[in-house]
């Protein structure tokens, strides 16, 4: 029997970083040579290094939580290199590629010669954007085409199909137009049918462009999305019918992670303190505290604590964000939290993610 030990590291080594922590993964290959069959066993060991000594990790390294994987190389963050159209951005280069792609087919469709239906669907979880991504690809084009917006959550049914009709009146322009909410019970029926008379216009005016977007944040992602909206009589099923074939008509934007969090986070605060004070990083340890916070489980929770942080808790004279400004003053949460912080501390020391809008 014979262990073969592959030592796999991360980075290269550097006496430089004889006080920081390198993942080093150990794979275990456990043969027994002398006989025909065999067998493999792997673990994944996590290993610190402190100058030239090794030591088992505890299990608030890197490994054990996905959270200190994010911020443990984080140095800094430019906001402008992680941009999607407008204002909006997202931390994954794969994601960004997918919503790029999605705008980009939409904008074809618009400047297409067809009577094919080029209508499409988007699904998001609350508060990610999806809105304000339609209504930025409007911005940045607006000379190309018309913009129409329509949610019947939020708007009454005379004003939704007031909306409609003014949309149909358009001639000799794209229009695009973006039905928001539209998996809401509370105007499922009428919505659906105003919608469904735009979305078949494509197919009956061959010389103009009309795209629709049909938008929802349905519980249970796009596929439940488009059940609830086949279910809703008054042209429900009429309605998904009318989607472009393909996958290129269907986007489902995905659930914020750990660093689209730390992403928003930072890029609030910037674009509330950018007239006045700007923030010029953000403690790890402070981003740490954001990541476990559960008032910070969606998009709105993370916007809502950044104005809190840059309007309420950090002082103009101050110019970065320290793990106390996470808590209110006096809070008892606070030593609490930071005493639990001993493991981490070793990882992610005082180190400070700097911060700049471009």
């Amino acid at each position: 029997m014979r262990y073969e030990p592959l030592l796999l590291v991360d980075r290269p080594l550097n006496s430089s970083l004889s006080f920081r922590k390198l993942t080093i993964q150990l794979k275990v290959q456990l043969a027994q040579r002398s006989r025909p069959r065999h067998f493999v066993l792997t673990a994944d060991l996590p290993i610190a290094i402190h100058s030239g000594s090794v030591e088992a990790s505890t299990a608030a390294d890197s490994q054990a939580d996905p959270n200190l994987a994010v911020l443990i190389d984080l140095e800094e963050l430019s906001i402008s290199s992680f941009q999607v159209i407008g204002g909006l951005v997202r931390y994954a280069h794969n994601v960004r590629t997918k919503l790029v792609a999605f705008l980009n087919s939409i904008l074809n469709s618009l400047a297409a010669s067809s009577d094919n239906y080029e209508n499409y669907v988007l699904w998001a979880p609350p508060g990610t954007g999806k809105t304000f991504m339609i209504e930025s690809l409007h911005s940045k084009h607006k000379e190309q085409f018309d913009y129409f917006y329509f949610n019947g959550t939020k708007q009454t049914r005379e004003d939704f199909e007031q909306r409609v009709q003014a949309a149909k009146a358009i001639s000799g322009r794209p229009v695009l137009c973006f039905f928001d909410e539209l998996d809401g019970e509370v105007s499922s029926s009428w919505a659906c049918e105003a919608a469904f008379n735009m979305l078949r216009l494509n197919s009956e005016r061959p010389n103009q462009q009309i795209v629709c977007v049909i938008g929802g944040s349905a519980s249970g992602g796009l596929d439940r999305m488009m059940e609830l909206i086949r279910g809703f009589q008054n042209k429900g099923s009429d309605l998904i019918d009318c989607i472009g074939r393909g996958t290129g008509y269907k986007l489902a934007v995905p659930e914020l992670d750990a660093g689209d969090k730390i992403l928003l986070f930072a890029k609030t605060v910037l674009e509330v303190r950018n007239t006045t004070a700007p923030v010029l990083g953000i403690e790890k340890l402070a981003l740490y505290r954001l990541l476990l916070d559960k008032e910070c489980l969606s998009a709105r929770g993370v916007v809502a604590l950044a104005r809190l942080i840059a309007n309420n808790r950090l002082a103009a004279s101050e110019n970065r964000i320290t793990l106390s400004h996470m808590f209110e003053r006096d809070d008892p949460s606070y030593r609490s939290f930071a005493r639990g912080l001993e493991s981490v501390e070793s990882v992610l020391k005082t180190d400070i993610v700097s911060l700049t809008l471009t």
